[in-house]
Parts: C-alpha cells; structure tokens; sequence
C-alpha cells in the first residue's frame, strides 16, 4: 500500500495520471470539479464511470462540459443528499485509491489530503468494486435536463450556500444513499422509469463505441446517407440474432476490449453489407423513407389516414410480427388494432412518442404503461423500435434482441 497526502512527492493527480490509461475507471466522490482529468482520461483510452453528489461543491459546468462532449466511453450517475460522501478511485488494471481527496483540482493536488493505494491483488479489491456497483445500481442517471436543472438552483443560490443546501435538495429531489432510503415512501413509478433509464444510459453508450468501430473499420455502409447510422447498427444487430447465434449462446460469450471487439466486427461488418435476399435487410431505405413520409413530423401524423398510419406501423418489425398470433393474417390484426384503439388516440400517441416535449425515457415509460397513451396490439417492443427508428435525440432502438446481440459481441450484460 501507498500514502498520498499531496506533498511534493506523493500529489495523486500525478499518480492517477500516470495510471490511468487504457482502463476501466470507476470513480466515487463527493463533489466534482475538474473535468480537465476526465478529459484527459478518455484521451488516454480509458472506459469511465463517474458517480458524484449534486451539491453546492460540485460544478454543474464542468458536468456539462462532459455532457455536451457526448463521448460514449464515460457515464455518470448521481445523488442528491448530504449522506453521499465518498472518496473513492479504482483504476481496474492496477489499484483502488481510498481516502479523503474529492474529484477536483485541489483535492488531488493542493489540499492536505490522506489517500492509501491497494493494489490490485489485495483481496480486498474486489470487495471495493461490489461496493463501488452497490452504489452505482443505486444512483440516478445524470442526463443533460438534471445537470440543467441543477445549474439552475446553484446559480441562484450559489451566494449563500449553508442556508439554501435544504433548499436546494427540496427542489431537485432527493436521490437516497441505499443506507438511508425509506422503502415505504418509494414512488414505483419513478423507480422503474429510473431502472428503464438507467438500461438505456448503458446501452447507449455501448452502441455508440459500436458505431464508432464500425464506421473505423471501413468506410463502406450497407445503406446510403438516407438512412441514419443508428439504424444501419439496428439491421446489423439483427442480423447477428438471426445468422450468428441462437437461443442463449449469447450469455456464454466473454466481455471482450476494443481490440477484440475490432477483430470480431471486420468480417462481420463485410458479411453483413454483402448480405442479400432477405426483405427486411434488403429493403430498409425504403421502409425508412416511408416511415418519415407519413410519421416524419406531427403535421405528417395529423394529416395522415388512419389507414397509412398502420401501413406505417407495419413497417415495424416488433408490430409485424404479431401476425404469428392472427390466424386470419393481416386483415384481422389491423381491424383489431383499429378496433381496440380510439383513432384521435393512435394519433396523440405516435406524436407524444415522437415528438412530445421533455424526457424521451418517461415518453418511452408513459407510452408502454401510461393508460393515457398505451395502445394495444402495440407493446412495449414496438415502441421502442418504433422510437429507434423515428426520433429527434438520434437514439438508437433499445430492446432485448439488440441487447442480446450486444452481449454476444463482447460487449457485456447490458
């Protein structure tokens, strides 16, 4: 073990410099503000998960800065309450640090601080990084509305801080530390939109670093510029499903690095664009084309007839395929949808989906669960691929098939 206290010879922002790269980061403080290390950690190759305290000793700009780089290799997680109080560093190839230095600039250089290193081999290692994912599964998912909401109490009341901190959380909602967490007062709702999030923060940014080894390893698409990148990855994971494994032979693949995910893609990448005779592979421009022409803007949706709107909703796979439960095939599924769904309804929801303002997972959530906005004959998977294929923020389509396929590149349990 090693003592970092910040003195000439033992600064850990020099230390942590030195050690992290090419690693899985996993980081918990307190208060964060020095984005500059973070930076420089993605420069130097490395996966980060970041959780922090939104408080007054933590900057909502630095987080935006990280927010607004959209680099899929960091996520951030967070909470709001004045029990989160840890100080705590694991670089994953080489050491946990523990001890007193917060997540910023004079923590890790100037402060007097107290900070042990344990190595790796310590058997205690592995009990910091369950301790580490406990508080990860616990923490909120810090999208760009939170850290703008947080922004927006700090800077009012950022002059006087000790009277404003209850203020402060009142306004923004307390994110429990689990110790402390009443399970009486839990809002379900909330709590399965947070999991639904906190699914969707993961998956993202893995199929974002996918999109990047894709498009790295050669220029050459499948589909012209017509069709958005996010739905060429779409085709590709589905393709896998179909050609690459079957039942659960993806839970037995090993989580791979870059690297090896590299050398998976290349051959994969070249077999799937040459690819050919399969209607769903072959012709997806023209079912986006199509898709955009008549859901491709409310106006679209307002204007269209409920006859187009369903041939539109075909063109999603998830829906389709719910004629293996018509035996008499796709008329009686469209009178059923048609009959079963008030048709102002069917429009409300496809712009709410589509086009309605606010957080596109609660949209996602509402839309599935939401009696306001649910539809039947159109579950939870066609939603979601109908929102992968037709949105605004450019997400990618999140399901169980595309998490699987995911799961069988190396990529994780997502």
């Amino acid at each position: 073990m090693k003592l970092y206290s910040n003195s000439n010879e033992t600064r850990l922002e020099n230390r942590l410099n030195e050690i992290c790269k090419g690693t899985d980061i996993y980081i918990s403080v307190a208060f964060f503000w020095h984005s500059d290390f973070i930076f420089k950690s993605l420069d130097n190759g490395c996966n980060i998960m970041l959780i922090v305290r939104l408080d007054f000793g933590t900057s909502p700009d630095e987080l935006l800065k990280i927010i607004n780089s959209n680099n899929p290799n960091i996520n951030i997680r967070y909470y709001s309450c004045k029990t989160f109080h840890p100080k705590l560093y694991i670089i994953d190839n080489t050491c946990a640090i523990i001890g007193s230095s917060n997540l910023t600039h004079k923590g890790l250089f100037y402060n007097l601080e107290l900070n042990i290193e344990i190595e790796k081999e310590n058997p205690i290692f592995d009990d910091i990084k369950s301790e580490f994912y406990y508080e990860w599964e616990n923490a909120g998912v810090l999208t760009k509305e939170k850290v703008l909401e947080f922004k927006e109490i700090y800077d009012q009341n950022k002059g006087r801080l000790l009277d404003s901190q209850r203020l402060f959380f009142s306004k923004m909602g307390e994110v429990l530390t689990p110790n402390i967490t009443n399970d009486n007062n839990k809002d379900i709702s909330k709590e399965i939109i947070e999991n639904f999030r906190k699914k969707y923060q993961l998956y993202i940014s893995a199929v974002n670093k996918l999109i990047n080894i894709y498009t790295s390893v050669s220029g050459e698409r499948k589909y012209s510029e017509k069709v958005p990148l996010r739905m060429e990855i779409d085709r590709f994971l589905s393709w896998i499903k179909d050609s690459q494994y079957t039942g659960e032979e993806y839970k037995g693949r090993l989580v791979l690095n870059e690297k090896q995910i590299i050398a998976e893609i290349i051959p994969l990448k070249k077999e799937f664009i040459d690819f050919k005779g399969n209607k769903y592979y072959d012709n997806t421009e023209e079912y986006f084309l199509k898709l955009n022409e008549n859901l491709g803007s409310e106006e679209k949706i307002k204007n269209q007839s409920m006859n187009n709107l369903v041939e539109s909703l075909l063109l999603i796979n998830a829906f389709h395929d719910q004629l293996r439960f018509y035996e008499g095939g796709l008329e009686l599924m469209e009178k059923e949808f048609l009959t079963k769904n008030d048709h102002d309804k069917i429009r409300n929801t496809l712009i709410y989906i589509l086009y309605g303002k606010g957080d596109y997972v609660k949209r996602i959530f509402n839309s599935i669960y939401d009696p306001k906005y649910k539809l039947q004959v159109f579950g939870e998977n066609s939603i979601k691929e109908l929102f992968g294929n037709i949105n605004n923020e450019n997400i990618p389509t999140c399901n169980g098939r595309m998490q699987r396929s995911m799961q069988w590149l190396g990529f994780g349990n997502l």
